[in-house]
C-alpha cells in the first residue's frame, strides 16, 4: 500500500495524509533533493488538518542515533534514498516536515510493509 505526501515548492511541509494501515511498519522514499537538512514526519491526534507535532521518543527500530536531539529524523541525507520510519506510527495522521523548504514541488512515498 502506497501514500504520497507531497511538499509545495518553498515549502517545509506536505500536506496532511492519513496511512491506511498504522499498525504496519512502513518506510518513507526520500525524492532526489539536495539541501533537505532533515525529514521528519508530525503528527497529530485529531485529523489530517493538524495541529502537528513532530515525534520525540525514540522508537525501536529506527537506525544510529534515533531519538538523539530534540526531534527525531527518519533522513538526514540528500536523496534519493529510502528509510524505515516508525512501527508502530503514534498517529495515522501526519505529515513529511523537512528541515529547508524544498525548492520544488516534491514527492515523498510511504510503503507499508505487509506482514
Amino acid at each position: 500500500m502506497l501514500t504520497y505526501a507531497v511538499a509545495p515548492s518553498g515549502q517545509s511541509v506536505s500536506s496532511g495524509f492519513y496511512l491506511e494501515r498504522a499498525d504496519l511498519p512502513w518506510i518513507v522514499e526520500v525524492p532526489s533533493i539536495a539541501s533537505l537538512g532533515g525529514v521528519r514526519f508530525e503528527f497529530s491526534t485529531v485529523g489530517t488538518g493538524g495541529p502537528f507535532v513532530p515525534a520525540m521518543l525514540p522508537f525501536p527500530l529506527m537506525g544510529a542515533g534515533a531519538g538523539q536531539g530534540p526531534q527525531t529524523y527518519v533522513w538526514s541525507e540528500a536523496g534519493p534514498g529510502l528509510s524505515l520510519a516508525y512501527d508502530p506510527v503514534p498517529s495515522p495522521f501526519c505529515r513529511v516536515a523537512v528541515q529547508n523548504s524544498v525548492a520544488t514541488v516534491s514527492t515523498f512515498t510511504i510503503h507499508a510493509l505487509a506482514n
